[in-house]
């Protein structure tokens, strides 16, 4: 399985969709038991909707990839289906920019992108991209608040190997940023490779 999962809160539904793949299924198997329901493409889980997850666990609606909570019901469960259980691996992480260049006859940067421990060639199209920003990435594999997974990509001959992210495409709630990509503050510096929704979450949410 993937090591990137998207996990996705229904509060009305009092579910938990939790999704490793969104390549299309070739032999599909459905294994429905009392409170969850397991789809496999072959011999390998490929999603899992686990029901009756009360309001109380304190989940917020939405992505919930970031939360420790909802790992330890997700364990639970691939526990029962004797599936090894996932860790936490930082999807939407503290990032910067460490380099820019326009490039010609496009309204779009070529930047350097530092993760925390790796430069990432991204592109980026949004008009608020300057070096030495603190930012928000969205790496390879990782699974964003409307469901899309990030896969490589190439515009005008070069790759991109990620996402800068909008407060709009976190679909943040309660936030400052303007628009454009997230630009984050100086005292996110210590945070560079940290997961941003656990990190806000945990440090920032209520300031």
């Amino acid at each position: 399985m993937n090591s990137k999962v998207g996990m996705y809160y229904n509060e009305q539904f009092e579910s938990l969709l939790v999704t490793w793949s969104d390549s299309s299924l070739i032999k599909p198997i459905v294994v429905k038991k009392e409170d969850m329901i397991a789809i496999f493409d072959d011999n390998d889980l490929v999603s899992l909707n686990i029901l009756k997850i009360s309001k109380e666990t304190g989940l917020n609606p939405g992505l919930v990839s970031h939360s420790p909570e909802a790992i330890k019901i997700v364990n639970k469960s691939l526990k029962e289906l004797k599936i090894n259980p996932i860790t936490h691996s930082p999807q939407l992480t503290v990032a910067k920019i460490v380099k820019a260049e326009p490039i010609p006859e496009t309204h779009l940067n070529l930047c350097r992108v530092y993760d925390g421990e790796n430069e990432l060639q991204i592109i980026c199209g949004a008009k608020n991209v300057v070096v030495n920003s603190l930012v928000v990435l969205a790496t390879i594999g990782t699974w964003m608040p409307n469901g899309q997974q990030i896969k490589p990509s190439k515009l005008k001959g070069f790759e991109s190997f990620g996402m800068l992210c909008s407060a709009n495409e976190l679909k943040l709630k309660n936030h400052n940023f303007s628009d454009g990509i997230i630009i984050l503050d100086k005292n996110w510096e210590k945070y560079i490779g940290q997961d941003f929704m656990k990190v806000r979450e945990e440090n920032f949410e209520s300031k």
